[in-house]
């Protein structure tokens, strides 16, 4: 089936645009709490007036990309000396007409590289290599392609990340289990450095240009070139990297653009790498490849104590290329499993099956009895142990099993907290007893989220399902201990940001939480994160008492689509706007908002129409 290019036109075209809209909104509201909800918000309440602007402003070359605001997020804490150490990472926010965008560019690209990479659901290597950041393609007939109408942008990560880990484990045993005496089978997993902040954007975009028109081609040039970015404290130096090269982390497309980069590295592993070797008289074959996102495993089978040899070699065939598009391996995660004949067996610990199996069975409606049952089940997953041992089938001497983790603890426990809150939420419909049951899964939740507070999900749902007062104050000293130290500042401020956006977001109340204390002692101490700032002014715009006049100046001015619409109620309810409204009306919109014109216009009908009235009050008199 041919594809047509994309062309500037079909880029520009509306309902594309608005489509785009409806995909970036779910992404962005289920995916990325510490997105601007006023702008995402704001453009779906007015999309056919959004939609036009955007597509005029391409239609014409007048789109500008908005300021890229890069922040701190947590990545790992690490004890050593007896003393925590806390390391990050970079998120990026952008604006969500630029999501728009992309989103749009992304549906016009996806049936261009997608359907090439195969098909997750049914295929196997060497059909299929790459399983991470996946698109939702719609099945017809015998065709895959990607729904421009459907909400949906990517598969679901869980299913995908399962069969990367079942597959290397099938491909290692099968290769194994057929060994000959003087073979030997080799499992390397390694991972990419520092993959999005190095990936070369020029060099994206000369991909992506070979499958566009003329056209549309200074567009993407454009969209890729350099960015404006604005750095949160905490992330001083990423933003002269971040401004240059490599892929903001966050926004709904990099996922894809990161496997459209790697697409010819994927294709050299397949057909170029294992001649490599063998001219470097290592004898192997590769039986398997395959990548989520930048983590890779690969199985070879090769003679006897060539094993060494081939490690090395592929390391220094796999770092050579990568640096030749600007990537690298990362040392410390390269790792690599060697056995014979008599080997061990590969397992996985049966967490990757156990997860498959709980989404599996969730799927359908299930009574109260089965429902607690896979509660229990979902439970014992959230405390699996899954560290690296060797172990006997049965007590005799036989084959072992090597058991590999595979799946991530933060991962496993984040699917299982999901999970078990939404089987808890399907009996509290059936008004089950199952008050006890909560209190106790939320009092773990809490202690494993005191080890890592990164892990804000498990927080929440710990919140969602009821904590006591103890659990509460624990949770208090904890984030006070996060604000007094520097080095933990960053966690303080992410933890907050997303306890400030989970109240203005859902229906979770924290009355027994100083929550506007900690809302006001942000503008109060000048903090500079840009996050947390937006998030602390929506919560305090969400408390409806009177505005003052900091909460409306300098960086705040342009996130307060909640102040917008709060003063256009009180319009259509024919009060006249204080001077403070006023002041935040006019700085909060941009000059070419029809809302802008409308409220402008308001204000001057109203008080012409008092002076009228004191004039006519003084006539009469």
């Amino acid at each position: 089936m041919k594809i047509k290019k994309p062309s500037l036109a079909m880029l520009s075209d509306r309902a594309l645009l608005a489509l785009a809209a409806k995909k970036a909104f779910k992404f962005v509201d289920r995916r990325q709490w510490y997105h601007d909800r006023t702008q995402s918000v704001a453009f779906m309440a007015r999309l056919n007036f959004h939609v036009a602007q955007l597509s005029r402003e391409i239609e014409y070359g007048t789109y500008q990309p908005s300021p890229k605001i890069v922040f701190p997020a947590p990545k790992r804490i690490e004890s050593r000396d007896g003393k925590d150490s806390f390391t990050y990472r970079p998120l990026c926010r952008q604006a969500f007409c630029d999501e728009v965008i992309e989103v749009a560019l992304l549906s016009l690209l996806a049936n261009h590289f997608e359907p090439l990479w195969g098909d997750p659901e049914i295929d196997q290597f060497p059909s299929l290599w790459s399983l991470g950041n996946r698109l939702h393609l719609v099945k017809s007939k015998q065709n895959r392609a990607f729904s421009v109408g459907n909400a949906r942008i990517y598969r679901d990560w869980g299913d995908d990340y399962a069969r990367f880990v079942k597959d290397t484990e099938s491909a290692f045993n099968k290769v194994l289990t057929g060994l000959s005496r003087d073979d030997q089978v080799v499992l390397i997993c390694t991972d990419l450095k520092s993959f999005y902040p190095t990936i070369e954007r020029h060099r994206l975009a000369k991909t992506l240009k070979r499958h566009t028109k003329p056209d549309l081609r200074p567009l993407i040039d454009q969209m890729f070139g350099a960015y404006d970015v604005q750095v949160s404290a905490g992330c001083e130096g990423s933003e002269g990297q971040l401004s240059s090269t490599g892929l903001p982390q966050g926004p709904a497309h990099s996922g894809f653009w990161a496997n459209v980069y790697l697409s010819d590295f994927d294709k050299w592993i397949m057909s170029q790498l294992p001649t490599l070797l063998r001219q470097n008289g290592v004898s192997c074959h590769l039986h398997f490849y395959a990548r989520y996102v930048d983590d890779m495993r690969l199985v070879f089978r090769c003679k006897g104590g060539q094993s060494k040899q081939l490690v090395q070699d592929t390391k220094s065939k796999l770092s050579r290329f990568l640096k030749s598009i600007g990537l690298g391996l990362s040392e410390g995660k390269t790792s690599d499993i060697v056995q014979d004949a008599t080997g061990s067996l590969l397992t996985t610990g049966q967490v990757a099956e156990r997860m498959q199996s709980i989404t599996k069975r969730a799927y359908f409606p299930l009574p109260p009895e089965n429902l607690k049952e896979l509660a229990r089940e979902v439970r014992l997953l959230f405390h699996a142990e899954t560290n690296v041992n060797v172990r006997s089938i049965s007590d005799e001497d036989g084959p072992k099993l090597l058991d590999n983790p595979g799946v991530r603890t933060d991962s496993r426990r984040r699917f299982a907290a999901n999970k078990w809150f939404r089987i808890a939420s399907d009996l509290d419909r059936m008004s089950v007893s199952w008050s006890d049951e909560k209190k106790v899964f939320a009092q773990e939740l809490v202690r494993v989220w005191h080890e890592d507070p990164g892990q804000t999900q498990l927080l929440q749902r710990a919140l969602e399902l009821g904590l006591q007062p103890r659990d509460i104050r624990k949770v208090i000293v904890r984030l006070e201990k996060l604000k007094e130290n520097p080095e933990s500042f960053g966690y303080y401020a992410f933890v907050l940001s997303y306890l400030l956006d989970v109240l203005v977001s859902s229906r979770l109340t924290l009355k027994e939480w100083p929550m506007l204390q900690l809302a006001k002692e942000v503008f109060r101490r000048k903090w500079r994160h840009p996050i947390l700032a937006n998030k602390a002014q929506h919560y305090l715009l969400r408390t409806t008492r009177p505005m003052v006049r900091w909460e409306i100046e300098d960086q705040d001015q342009d996130n307060a689509w909640l102040l917008r619409n709060r003063i256009e109620g009180r319009l259509v309810q024919s009060e006249i706007l204080s001077e403070v409204e006023e002041v935040g009306i006019i700085c909060a919109l941009p000059s070419s908002s029809r809302l802008l014109l409308k409220s402008l216009w308001g204000c001057a009908k109203k008080r012409t129409q008092v002076k009228q009235d004191n004039k006519r009050n003084y006539l009469y008199e």
